[in-house]
């Protein structure tokens, strides 16, 4: 050491770094240290799989609680929406009230109706999406044909098929946001491939279609043919309504003194994001606190289904044999309630026929029940 130079502690020396380098790999013999700041981040290789809701809130909230995060979000269609998007059948709405149903760090106070319709539903998520400049991050068009967990790579390999041809994508996580109703299902009926009419699914409605003066069979009387059937009823010449089980057909989720509540307070709620604030709150804990009438022994299904059961034979004007037809023996909430405005008043329509018989088989012209009737040909 020269006269005068000083070595601070702090400060390594070679013979230091060597000599920590020879006692690591004593303890840990093949450790390879990486020499960088703590604090700085290896890159995280995301894949999100749909840019529905999920996939849109993922492709917010993860850029910013993630660091070094490299995202990608993978959508099949041709847009972002999810079931909003896919969905566009006649009558299509959500049956929870739109103010309750919206990003929480997205409020909306502008929303058209209590129970708002798929279309506004859609506009709202796709100006979420721009205003947080989501789409970046979203490649449409884009089908995941298969996803494997690698060990040897330690990630996933995703094979995905782009309008420009397929390939093979890695990714340290696998976010699956693809919804409970992204692929629609035709029921499996002998000869439905013979019917010569149009033939769709609701998911994968043809805006095309059109409806005035045709005899149709309307099947299902779940969530969305509930919805479609008094949309078609009033323009259809006839409309065959197939339903094998029977149904609690309610008010929408929360009753409608959630509607006449909005339509109380939404002005005053307005003024102000504190006023809107505490308006959404008080909706959705109105909202929140009907789940008691889930247990079947408890007094509120009880009270609710002779609430139900009244709602429904008034809005099927009194008729005791379609009432014996359509409402349930067993309790609400064995199922989930399906809010349909219209569709008990649709069914008593001359142009309406419900028909409780099992279907046996399609032909060429319609169709042809159990009994060996074939009321839709």
């Amino acid at each position: 050491m020269t006269p005068g130079a000083l070595i601070h502690e702090s400060e390594p020396t070679k013979a230091d770094a060597g000599f920590k380098d020879s006692v690591l790999k004593t303890v840990l013999p093949g450790l390879e240290l990486e020499d960088h700041p703590v604090d700085e981040h290896a890159p995280i290789r995301v894949v999100v799989v749909g840019a529905g809701i999920s996939g849109l809130i993922a492709g917010i909230l993860l850029p910013v609680k993630v660091p070094g995060l490299d995202l990608v979000i993978y959508e099949r269609n041709d847009d972002i929406g999810g079931v909003w998007h896919s969905n566009v059948y006649p009558g299509v709405r959500c049956d929870v009230p739109a103010h309750a149903y919206q990003a929480t760090f997205a409020p909306s106070d502008s929303w058209t109706e209590a129970y708002a319709t798929g279309p506004e539903i859609n506009a709202y998520w796709k100006k979420v999406a721009s205003d947080y400049d989501v789409r970046k991050y979203i490649r449409t068009g884009c089908r995941i044909v298969s996803a494997e967990w690698s060990e040897e790579k330690g990630k996933w390999q995703i094979t995905i098929q782009s309008n420009d041809g397929e390939f093979v994508d890695e990714a340290n996580f696998l976010v699956t946001a693809t919804g409970h109703f992204s692929d629609p299902r035709l029921p499996d009926y002998p000869g439905l491939g013979d019917f010569k009419g149009h033939l769709r699914h609701t998911s994968n409605w043809d805006p095309t279609f059109e409806p005035a003066g045709k005899r149709i069979a309307v099947i299902g009387n779940g969530a969305s043919g509930i919805q479609v059937l008094p949309q078609l009823q009033r323009v259809a010449a006839h409309i065959d309504h197939y339903a094998r089980n029977k149904t609690w057909v309610a008010a929408p989720i929360g009753g409608e003194d959630l509607a006449q509540l909005v339509a109380d307070n939404i002005d005053r709620a307005r003024t102000s994001p504190d006023e809107y604030l505490a308006f959404r709150k008080t909706l959705e804990a109105r909202l929140f606190s009907r789940f008691g009438g889930i247990f079947k022994e408890g007094g509120k299904n009880k009270a609710a289904e002779v609430a139900i059961r009244k709602l429904m034979t008034a809005r099927l004007g009194g008729d005791a044999e379609l009432a014996k037809e359509i409402i349930p023996e067993f309790p609400p909430n064995c199922r989930r309630l399906t809010p349909g405005p219209g569709y008990l008043e649709a069914l008593t329509a001359e142009n309406v026929t419900y028909v409780t018989d099992h279907i046996a088989e399609f032909t060429e012209t319609g169709i042809r029940t159990v009994d060996g009737m074939c009321p839709s040909s």
